[in-house]
């Protein structure tokens, strides 16, 4: 008896982690159909990576995911992309391609800003980098 609960315990714990992990992938299903830009792909020149970035944001804070817009750049362009919290751990999301993948790793992040929305009103309130520690 005690091992079957231990075993009904076991596969809850393993069910919950379950979902935990999957819960970003869930997310990308249902951007990439609301959303749909040309079958994602980005083109450079046609497509404005700060755009596409703000409304990825509303799109996750309007669902209740808090959601930070991330300014970076490299030596041969500049980035904007978001930082979506889910489950209690911080995600990158590419807004070009509506996918979660690690952007800090190519660009270096510049400055965070984090709003919200509200009615359809964007409200803005800024992070400096010196807060970046906080959102890893």
């Amino acid at each position: 008896m005690k091992s079957l609960v231990l075993l009904g315990s076991l596969l809850i714990i393993c069910f919950l982690a379950l979902g935990y992990l999957l819960t970003p992938c869930v997310l990308c299903l249902q951007i990439q159909q609301d959303l749909d830009w040309d079958d994602n792909q980005y083109i450079p020149g046609v497509h404005d990576c700060s755009e596409m970035s703000v409304e990825c944001e509303e799109w996750f804070e309007t669902r209740g995911y808090r959601c930070l817009l991330v300014y970076g750049g490299n030596d041969d362009a500049a980035h904007i992309w978001n930082k979506v919290l889910v489950n209690g751990i911080w995600w990158e999301f590419e807004s070009t391609c509506l996918n979660f993948q690690v952007m800090s790793n190519k660009y270096e992040i510049h400055y965070i800003q984090e709003g919200f929305y509200k009615d359809g009103v964007k409200y803005d309130k800024s992070q400096n980098l010196d807060n970046w520690e906080n959102f890893k």
